[in-house]
Parts: C-alpha cells; sequence; structure tokens
C-alpha cells in the first residue's frame, strides 16, 4: 500500500470511528432501568389497583393482582426523581413517595386505606409483636406476664426475657413481673415512609417506646421521633400525613431525605 492509501485508509478508520462512537454511548444513556414495585396491607394482602406516577410524567402504572408495579424508566444521575403512589380514585392526595434509584430497583411497601384501618378495628386484626422484658440493670427477667389487656390473651417472657404476642389496634399491653412495677405499653406505628437503609417498615409496630438502633438517625434528624403515633391515633395520623402543611406531612417529607 502507498502511502496515498495509507493516508486514505486511516481517514476513512477516522471517520468510522467518528460516526460510529456516539451511537454506542448515545446507547447507553438511553439504557432504562426496570423497577418492580410490590404493594401490600399490613396484613400481607395485595393492594390491587394502586396508581404509581412519576413526577413530570403523564404516564400510570396500575398493580396487578399481586399488588406488584412493574415499569421502566431512564435515570438521570443529574437529579432526583420522585414516584409517588396513589389510592385508587383518589389521585389528589399520594399515599407515599420514594425516589427512584438505581441502587434500589425492587421494593415492597405496605399501605392501608382508611376503609382497611376500619375493618382491622372492627374485626379486631391482630399482629404479632415481640420484645425484651429487662430490669434496671439491663438483666432479662424471665416469666413476666404480657398481657393484651380486656382481650384475656397472655404469655410469658422467656429465659432471655423475650417475648411474642398477637397484639390488636384497639388494646394497651400490660406486662407484670415479680418484684417489678406493672406497666402498660400502649403500641406505636410508624407513619412515615419505609426507610431501608434504617430498617424501617412504614406500618411498623413498636412497643414501649422507640426502636434504639436508629438513635444516630434521631440525633441528626430528630423530626423522625415525630412519625411513631399510638395506633390509636392511626386514622387521624394517616389524614394528616397526606396533607399539605401539617406537621406530620412535613416529618414525612424530611424522612424521604435520610
Amino acid at each position: 500500500m502507498d502511502f496515498t492509501k495509507r493516508i486514505y485508509a486511516f481517514v476513512t478508520f477516522l471517520l468510522c470511528f467518528t460516526f460510529i462512537l456516539p451511537q454506542n454511548v448515545h446507547g447507553e444513556e438511553d439504557k432504562e432501568t426496570e423497577f418492580r414495585i410490590t404493594i401490600l396491607k399490613t396484613s400481607g394482602e395485595p393492594q390491587v389497583g394502586m396508581i404509581l406516577k412519576i413526577n413530570g410524567r403523564s404516564d400510570k402504572y396500575l398493580s396487578n393482582e399481586q399488588g406488584v408495579i412493574t415499569f421502566q424508566y431512564k435515570i438521570d444521575k443529574s437529579y432526583n426523581r420522585l414516584a409517588n403512589i396513589y389510592f385508587p380514585g383518589d389521585e389528589t392526595k399520594a399515599a407515599t413517595s420514594f425516589v427512584l434509584k438505581e441502587t434500589e430497583t425492587s421494593k415492597t411497601i405496605y399501605l392501608d386505606s382508611q376503609e382497611d384501618i376500619a375493618s382491622f378495628k372492627q374485626n379486631n386484626k391482630t399482629v404479632t409483636i415481640e420484645g425484651f422484658v429487662k430490669d434496671s440493670s439491663q438483666k432479662p427477667i424471665q416469666g413476666a406476664i404480657i398481657s393484651i389487656q380486656g382481650t384475656g390473651r397472655k404469655v410469658l417472657s422467656d429465659e432471655i426475657g423475650l417475648f411474642r404476642i398477637e397484639a390488636d389496634y384497639n388494646h394497651p399491653i400490660t406486662i407484670r413481673a415479680e418484684r417489678m412495677e406493672n406497666r402498660m405499653l400502649n403500641i406505636s406505628i410508624f407513619v412515615g415512609p419505609t426507610l431501608k437503609g434504617l430498617k424501617l417498615i412504614k406500618y411498623q409496630v413498636f412497643i414501649g417506646g422507640y426502636p434504639t438502633h436508629v438513635d444516630a438517625e434521631f440525633a441528626k434528624c430528630p423530626q423522625l421521633k415525630r412519625l411513631f403515633v399510638p395506633v390509636k391515633n392511626l386514622t387521624q395520623a394517616e389524614k394528616d400525613v397526606k396533607t399539605a402543611g401539617t406537621p406530620l406531612n412535613k416529618y414525612y417529607k424530611l424522612a424521604l431525605e435520610v
């Protein structure tokens, strides 16, 4: 190959590289991420017909008979995009929101409608809770009686102070132990968004105080504590969370940034 042909071949290679490379890069930029969102009631039953909408887009995605929504979305790393979930027939107020992330393409969200909550209370729906009974020096107390007041349900704590019992949305928990002052513990429920990194799930039930494993986050964002409410106040708390301008609505939005 003489010098002229070599120059021509080199120019041809550069032109091909110039036109082909941007197409490959463009293809990578257009790649969409597939998301799978499962929406359940706290009882574990699927929430059918829930609506998911992404801020800035007109598309709607509905949960199927298993409570599952699948969709594809191209993540733009220059800003955060919120996905909002609505109950059927009410697209004015989101039941919950979350940021779309490439690292969290599959998640389960627990949501109860006002009708669900009323049904749980009316039918005395129970939830399994567990805890530890310890004395002031943090030693476990074996044989403490844990009962659900007014129901006849009771259990004993084991050798490490652990107990597990079926609680409900209507009655407080009482703990009784020898040489220990009787204590009545109300059940509280977390009404904030599910925070996977903090191991906090929306509508997770706690007894006798706040979970200690998130003390560091409480120090950074004290408002998180306001999202733990007595179960008996859940119906009103749900309304406040969805109403713009209320304290709980503001705390909920702050929690999304944690």
